[in-house]
């Protein structure tokens, strides 16, 4: 599975409503803060909204928001999982 869908499984499972009130939550619950607008960049591909490279601390940050570990958010050629 990858970032995009555990994210969205996120939001659906925990009863989020938008990817703003995500962000909020989320923000609460960490204790650190999570933009609504890099949540929209990860979780989809519009061109849009440019989606930055992969930073470890990004990872760290899906990871925390995801409970998954970083290993699992990697693909087998240690790339950010990034489709499903």
């Amino acid at each position: 599975m990858g970032i995009p869908e555990r994210l969205w499984g996120v939001l659906r499972d925990r009863g989020y409503e938008s990817i703003e009130e995500m962000a909020r939550r989320e923000t609460l619950r960490l204790k650190r803060e999570v933009k609504a607008r890099t949540l929209y960049s990860w979780m989809t591909d519009d061109p849009r909204y440019h989606r930055e490279p992969w930073k470890p601390e990004s990872l760290r940050l899906v990871s925390l928001i995801t409970d998954t570990s970083m290993a699992e958010l990697l693909d087998s050629d240690g790339t950010p999982a990034t489709t499903a």
